[in-house]
C-alpha cells in the first residue's frame, strides 16, 4: 500500500527494476570501489530478477563480473532481450 494516498502499489514493471540494478550498481561502487562492488553484484543483482523469464541464465552470466563495464554490458543484454 503507498503510505501516502492508501492505494495499493503493484510490482514495478520490468524497465523500472533494470533502472534500479544499474542504479545500485553505481551507488555500489561509488561507496565501495569497482572491486569489491561487483564482487558482492554477483549475488545481489540476481535478486532483481527474481521471476523474469530465463533470469537464471542472467543469475549464471554475472557470477564472473569483475568490472562496472561487464555487468552494464549483462544489464543492458538482458533488459533489451526482455523489452523486444
Amino acid at each position: 500500500m503507498s503510505l501516502i494516498n492508501g492505494t495499493e502499489m503493484g510490482a514495478p514493471v520490468v524497465a523500472e527494476r533494470f533502472d534500479v540494478m544499474t542504479k545500485y550498481l553505481k551507488t555500489s561502487i561509488e561507496c565501495f570501489g569497482e572491486k569489491r562492488a561487483c564482487r558482492m553484484m554477483r549475488s545481489h543483482l540476481g535478486w532483481f530478477v527474481k521471476g523474469l523469464p530465463h533470469s537464471s541464465r542472467f543469475r549464471e552470466s554475472i557470477k564472473r563480473i569483475e568490472t562496472e563495464n561487464e555487468a552494464l554490458s549483462l544489464i543492458g543484454e538482458y533488459k533489451e532481450a526482455l523489452l523486444d
